[in-house]
């Protein structure tokens, strides 16, 4: 085995659960640990979405990729990283800090790029992104290695990307980038899948949500998804309890996990 092979099986044991090297427990011992706002984050809402004990709903968003798809096989790693990379005399090098995945789904087909979000707004396009940079920065080649992962996967010009980078936002870019990274890596089929949550009883909640939806589409038509090549999926999941557990919950962060353990925090129609 060599040493590219020997870090992806440490990011798998160390990101992933329902095997003996991570069951649920371990997951969310994890992440209680990771930086929660409050009970409005997105982790809270998506992490107990795929828990076992939610399966059959969760069932239902898996046949929209495949109805083929076994929820207890497929591997899921939370916050799973993808690096950047650069060639440095024939090997590659990482560069800049990972790419965050909130949950990458490894099945026997397809690697899913999970992105959940529920009260946050959408972050900034790349253009902004770039313009933050110190003298130092990577960043420029950080964004040509996302660009590199995608090419086999989207048909968009060289001469696009002045209007990709103005309108697309960058978490996208580099959410779509893991999970080609990781399909080109295993032979699989990339999935990149935004999982909007809403407040059910809130109009608002559910019109923000849509909007992001939008904007994402967008985002996927200006760097070309060629539909035979990659797959994008936007589900919108209302929260049916959103009042309850703001009463039970506001003020507690990371515990929250560790209460998951007991009982549910959030409920899904």
């Amino acid at each position: 085995m060599n040493k590219s092979e020997q870090e992806n099986n440490f990011d798998r044991k160390r990101y992933f659960y329902g095997t003996p090297e991570g069951d649920e427990e371990f997951l969310l011992d994890i992440l209680s640990k990771t930086d929660v706002k409050s009970f409005k984050t997105s982790s809270i809402p998506l992490t107990e979405f795929w828990l076992s004990r939610n399966k059959k709903i969760s069932r239902q968003l898996l046949d929209k990729i495949d109805p083929a798809i076994d929820f207890d096989s497929a591997v899921k790693c939370f916050e799973y990283p993808v690096y950047a990379t650069k060639n440095d005399n024939g090997k590659e090098k990482r560069i800049g800090l990972p790419s965050m995945t909130d949950l990458m789904l490894f099945t026997e087909k397809y690697a899913v790029a999970v992105e959940g979000k529920f009260t946050e707004p959408l972050y900034e396009t790349i253009e902004k992104w770039l313009l933050k940079k110190s003298e130092k920065s990577e960043k420029p080649e950080v964004l040509e290695s996302w660009y590199k992962y995608i090419e086999p996967y989207c048909n968009y010009k060289e001469t696009d990307k002045t209007k990709i980078e103005s309108k697309v936002v960058y978490q996208f870019l580099h959410r779509t980038a893991s999970a080609c990274y990781c399909s080109k890596r295993d032979s699989k089929i990339p999935v990149v899948l935004y999982h909007l949550f809403y407040d059910k009883d809130n109009e608002r909640s559910k019109r923000d949500q849509e909007y992001v939806a939008k904007k994402i589409e967008e985002s996927a038509e200006l760097l070309g998804f060629n539909s035979d090549k990659i797959k994008l999926i936007i589900e919108l999941t209302p929260v049916t309890n959103f009042n309850e557990v703001k009463e039970r919950y506001d003020g507690i962060k990371g515990d929250l996990f560790i209460r998951m353990k007991r009982k549910e925090i959030y409920r899904f129609e």
